[in-house]
């Protein structure tokens, strides 16, 4: 007998009334899917599964090239691709598991909650870090919003075709970037492995005792009988430009002819890319050893900048660490170990050039040398035993926008060497913002009281040995990007001042026409010390700076090099062709093999050309006059001798 129906309830909807209740458990019959639907549902998933599989393949080759570009190790990029590619069929799969046949959809809700991690780490890490100099923690914000907004909980509340595309986005982001992220991690997991390097240190530790006393007497003054002026040393201070590994091998190479030359240095003040070689140079390593090194194997600080874990610190989790930590750490590595400042020899005596982010006027330009204060105190200990090489360096060439400020335990702004010194962290960046010749520094330096309220004794000799990316014509397009305009409105910024600075320390107010227009051995400038600062008069001394400027990258010296054409790398390479085709290496890029050689020897070569006028410089110092007719004709090295 079927059951009675209450036709009252009908009446009572019909009316306006109350629905029919609904029990608890009740679920709405599943209607079928009709066959066009099904066709449409099935067409939309395959073009889905076709866009994963094209992102899948975009995403690890163009994270390959730009691994590869940076200058990643291949054999690590190989194996994260071999890597990335494994997860990417199982990604594939599983996204084709997930919607090609009308599953439930919770059935992989793990690969959504995947999904929703990845693409919120993807888009913060892009975002952030192509905004976080306007606020470094903007990355980790937008982590923590994304991954708010992407949660299963938001995504429960659409409605069942919403979720459908919702889902699809997630589940296809974790196929996409599982792969992408897979690789990153296993290639920069297995770079250490396929790249590791003896720093120089570890180098010099290894070198028997006889060669180890060698290279310290290389610093001491007696050892060059013609510098000498009625029995004390010709004081001869050099200066290393900032510039990359452009500048610190052209630099290497000047140094090692000065050696090769008996000149004694005293004081060596540098740069950025010059602080690298002088560093080296003062922790009593070769300077051909610094070259030989650098072109048998690169630094590899791209590389380390692009490992997944100091991308992702700087990139998400500045509070954590940043990418100058990271400078820092590739400083220790490849070159000085955890080298302290009290450990660097005291001749030549290295000031190492930074800018202080919280000073003004004077106080801007800082100087890190061995003993600068012995009573200071950091954390109990004296600051030369607390500070490393690596950090110094690091600082040095912290080029504002590629790195962060670095930080550093420091005296307090214009204070003197007193014991009642406060020492604090200050912040500290690329030296080459107030001056990247480092003469500035080492005026700094000459007028810092020690103890007793003496100043430092002066130099007799400046050597200033410049290796700057000079300004040159360059067509720009009416509509350039702003950050193009800027770094080009700074260029003329430096090309002017770096005009100053020479006029104030040559006397000349174009170095270029004066270059151009002398011999060489003429090109020896002299300047009392009072035009220079008014400080620098007293406590006896040298009255003037004698000075011999070598600015080995500016055009000019494509025009000396070519009434030199003894002066060839290899039997049918120019010495004007390699001067122009070193002057044009990027600053911030690392140097292949071949190129590491070309500005080695560059360098090498200047300072046999430039010898005639530092031998005359010397006889000005000792009180004589320099024989015009010494000699022009110089020996010029090849490539294989300056290696082999």
């Amino acid at each position: 007998m079927p059951p009675k129906i209450d036709s009252s309830v009908f009446d009572r909807i019909a009316q306006g009334g109350k629905p029919l209740p609904v029990p608890g458990n009740f679920e709405p019959p599943e209607i079928p899917e009709s066959d066009w639907d099904r066709a449409h549902r099935e067409a939309g998933d395959q073009v889905s599964l076709t866009v994963v599989a094209v992102f899948q393949v975009t995403f690890l080759i163009g994270g390959a090239i730009l691994w590869w570009r940076l200058g990643g190790a291949l054999m690590p990029l190989g194996l994260g691709l071999l890597s990335g590619a494994v997860i990417a069929v199982l990604g594939y799969r599983l996204a084709r598991s997930q919607f090609t046949k009308r599953p439930r959809l919770d059935r992989y809700e793990w690969l959504e909650w995947v999904g929703v991690a990845l693409l919120s780490v993807f888009v913060s890490g892009l975002v952030g870090g192509l905004l976080q100099r306007i606020w470094q923690y903007l990355g980790f914000l937008l982590m923590a919003l994304l991954v708010v907004g992407f949660t299963p909980l938001g995504q429960a509340s659409l409605e069942v075709k919403g979720r459908r595309r919702l889902g699809w986005l997630l589940v296809g982001s974790a196929a996409v970037l599982a792969p992408f992220f897979t690789a990153w991690f296993i290639a920069s997991l297995a770079w250490p492995s396929f790249t590791r390097q003896e720093s120089l240190r570890n180098w010099l530790e290894r070198q028997s005792p006889s060669i180890r006393a060698a290279l310290s007497s290389r610093s001491d003054p007696a050892r060059c009988a013609n510098w000498i002026k009625d029995g004390e040393p010709i004081r001869v201070a050099v200066t290393l430009s900032g510039g990359g590994y452009r500048a610190a091998l052209i630099h290497a190479g000047f140094l090692s002819s000065l050696d090769g030359q008996c000149v004694p240095v005293h004081l060596l003040s540098t740069v950025s890319g010059g602080s690298i070689i002088g560093a080296s140079y003062a922790m009593g390593v070769p300077p051909a050893q610094f070259a030989r090194q650098l072109a048998e194997k690169q630094p590899g600080l791209p590389a380390d900048v692009i490992k997944m874990v100091p991308a992702m610190r700087d990139l998400l989790f500045p509070f954590w660490g940043n990418i100058t930590a990271t400078y820092t750490d590739h400083f220790r590595r490849v070159f000085f170990a955890e080298t302290k400042l009290a450990e660097l020899r005291d001749a030549p005596l290295l000031l190492l050039n930074v800018t202080d982010l919280q000073s003004g006027g004077d106080n801007a330009r800082e100087v890190f040398f061995k003993g600068r204060a012995p009573a200071a105190r950091f954390h109990g200990k004296n600051l030369d035993e607390s500070l490393e090489v690596a950090q110094i360096v690091a600082a040095s060439g912290a080029f504002p926008g590629a790195f962060r400020p670095a930080t550093l335990p420091w005296f307090e702004p214009g204070a003197d060497s007193g014991a009642g010194l406060r020492v604090k962290e200050r912040q500290f960046v690329d030296g080459g913002v107030i001056d990247n010749l480092g003469v500035e520094g080492l005026r700094h330096y000459l007028t810092l009281p020690r103890e007793g309220g003496k100043l430092p004794a002066r130099p007799h000799l400046l050597i200033i040995s410049d290796a700057s990316a000079y300004l040159g014509p360059k067509l720009m397009a009416p509509d350039a990007d702003a950050l193009t305009l800027l770094m080009r409105t700074t260029d003329y910024t430096y090309d002017l001042l770096h005009r100053h600075i020479y006029a104030r320390y040559t006397g000349q107010g174009d170095l270029s026409v004066w270059v151009r227009s002398n011999k060489i051995v003429e090109q020896v400038a002299a300047v009392n010390y009072s035009q220079i600062d008014s400080r620098l008069v007293t406590n006896g001394g040298p009255r003037q700076l004698h000075s011999v400027s070598i600015p080995s990258t500016a055009s000019v010296m494509a025009e000396i090099m070519s009434r030199y054409p003894q002066c060839r790398m290899d039997e049918n390479e120019s010495g004007d062709a390699v001067q122009k085709r070193v002057a044009g290496f990027a600053t911030l890029y690392e140097l292949s093999p071949r190129q590491v050689e070309e500005a080695f020897w560059l360098g090498r070569v200047m300072g046999q050309i430039f010898a005639p006028a530092i031998e005359c410089a010397r006889q000005k110092v000792l009180g004589g006059r320099c024989k015009t007719e010494i000699a022009q004709a110089i020996s010029c090295p090849t490539r294989r001798e300056v290696f082999d």
